[in-house]
């Protein structure tokens, strides 16, 4: 679960590096960083039913 989690906001990382580049940016900065953690969450959400009935 961590290891998901860890991909998720290297991935975010590296599109706020290589796409935000100054102020104007701040929208895609939001959804970037949002993704990230949203995506992180909710693949973690779906694998949940492995550990639950």
């Amino acid at each position: 679960m961590a290891l998901r989690n860890i991909c998720f906001q290297v991935l975010s990382l590296i599109l706020l590096l290589t796409y935000v580049k100054d102020e104007s940016d701040l929208l895609l900065y939001a959804w970037t960083t949002v993704t990230g953690s949203a995506g992180a969450n909710l693949i973690n959400f779906l694998r949940l039913r492995k550990y639950c009935t």
